[in-house]
């Protein structure tokens, strides 16, 4: 479990760039720094997380209980922006005035190549709107939103987080889970929207029965207009509801929602 240990703290290294200004902060505040409030929170405080982290014993015993998902979060506990940006601080003020437009300069370069393009991620985009989500999101849920009830719609795997931070009042047959690949959790109806082809029989077998599929059936499924139907959806009561920017909206018509 050791082991697990330090490959969660390897991957929360990155490039280890931002560690490595994290150390020479805390030897830096060790030499230099009197206060013992601030030692106390910017040095012992960091130095006593990570060595409780890395402590076989503990390790051993709370690893084994909570497991490797709860047990990375020990690391955030970590201020390690905070110990550097005040580190930081105090280095600029000791410097010269001439010294200190260069020593910034050389910090907004180190914090640049630090991490990644934020854009990089196939889950995050530049903000369309106020909400921060894709505006053919916002768009979807004001089309199949029913005042004053819960809806239930299958939605690609591009939109899964967004759907409730919009409207908490349309649900899903999955959530956040089908998209971290080390939870292993996928879903049968999201597996058939992603694959280009899907077969009506089997997938109707998941949307429509609260037996098999979800005990949510769904009462709208959305799907890239370039899927293709091998059956007829229309012979189960599912019909072209509305297509929006390239998604095409199904409506289960044999449950009733109000519309």
């Amino acid at each position: 479990m050791w082991n697990d240990a330090v490959e969660l703290f390897v991957t929360y290294m990155g490039s280890g760039i931002i560690v490595g200004w994290f150390i020479i902060s805390l030897l830096y505040l060790f030499i230099k720094e009197r206060d013992s409030s601030k030692r106390i929170l910017f040095l012992y405080f960091p130095i006593l997380i990570l060595l409780l982290y890395f402590n076989p014993l503990f390790v051993n015993v709370v690893y084994g209980i909570i497991g490797e998902e709860v047990y990375y979060r020990f690391l955030w506990i970590v201020p390690m922006t905070i110990t550097i940006a005040y580190t930081v601080t105090c280095i600029y003020a000791s410097l010269q005035r001439a010294a200190r437009g260069i020593f910034v300069g050389c910090c907004i370069v180190l914090i640049a190549v630090s991490g990644r393009w934020i854009y990089s991620n196939e889950y995050f985009s530049v903000a369309e709107n106020v909400y921060h989500i894709p505006e053919t999101v916002v768009k979807i849920c004001d089309t199949i939103a029913v005042e004053g009830r819960e809806v239930t719609a299958a939605f690609p795997r591009e939109m899964v987080q967004y759907v409730r931070q919009y409207d908490s009042t349309i649900c899903m047959p999955y959530g956040r889970e089908v998209l971290v690949s080390r939870w292993g959790n996928g879903h049968p109806i999201l597996d058939m929207i992603s694959s280009g082809e899907i077969n009506v029989d089997e997938f109707v077998f998941w949307t429509k029965d609260k037996e098999y599929g979800s005990d949510r059936p769904c009462n709208f499924i959305i799907v890239p207009e370039e899927i293709e139907f091998i059956g007829d959806l229309e012979a189960y009561g599912i019909v072209l509801y509305d297509t929006i920017d390239g998604y095409d909206i199904y409506h289960d018509t044999t449950f009733y929602i109000g519309l």
